[in-house]
């Protein structure tokens, strides 16, 4: 009996992983999705998926040095990709991962390439999405460029 109730215990358990995984994973989905459409009108156009006090950290790497940007808020990573001549950025081709953290947030990593004003480059990203109400914010972002 003590058996019987255990692999129940059991299965309840993997049905829930399951079901956790499946949600966060279309939760990344479709939240990278609308991301990204949103950037392909325009890099003023996405300010509304970070949380006012995002943590951002651009990246730029060229063939022998590495420039870091670090910035409080998406106006003022904005202002930096505006300043550094960075009109247009697309996602061309890119993997995307996803990992839950506790139970309001969801890491998110991106791989690939992108298309910044119209040259393409390879590119990684990693998202930090905290639930707030009823929607996800990206509280925490990085940005690795990789230009030649």
């Amino acid at each position: 009996m003590k058996s019987d109730q255990m692999q129940i215990e059991k299965n309840n358990i993997s049905k829930s992983v399951a079901f956790q995984f499946i949600s966060h994973d279309a939760i990344s989905k479709d939240f990278v999705n609308k991301f990204s459409n949103s950037l392909n009108f325009g890099i003023s156009l996405v300010n509304s998926y970070f949380d006012p006090n995002v943590s951002c950290s651009l990246y730029i790497y060229h063939s022998q040095t590495v420039d870091l940007f670090e910035t409080i808020g998406y106006t003022n990573l904005e202002n930096k990709l505006s300043n550094l001549g960075i009109r247009t950025f697309k996602y061309v081709n890119n993997v995307q991962t996803s990992q839950l953290i506790g139970s309001d947030s969801i890491l998110i990593s991106l791989i690939g390439q992108v298309s910044v004003n119209d040259q393409v480059h390879n590119f990684g990203s990693v998202f930090v999405l905290r639930k707030k109400n009823s929607e996800y914010l990206i509280i925490n972002y990085i940005l690795q460029l990789f230009v030649q």
